[in-house]
């Protein structure tokens, strides 16, 4: 199996990151999603679904755990 270089790996997962994306959500993080997540469903799970999906959990944690609550704890 050849493996890529580091920068070339990471050429390709920031190619995959659609545009207008969070700056936290790397390719990575959007392979990751997918992989995960992908079994669950019957329809394929798009490099764009997933990162709504990622989004989607950021507001849930904001709303469940807000920051000032965060704040105080620490």
């Amino acid at each position: 199996m050849v493996r890529l270089k580091s920068s070339a790996a990471d050429s390709i997962a920031a190619a995959k990151v659609p545009p207008g994306t969070p700056a936290w959500i790397t390719g990575d993080l959007i392979e990751a999603t997918i992989r995960v997540w992908q079994p669950h469903y019957s329809e394929p799970i798009t490099h764009e679904v997933a990162v709504q999906m990622l989004i989607r959990v950021e507001q849930l944690f904001g709303a469940l755990c807000p920051r000032d609550a965060i704040s105080k704890e620490t």
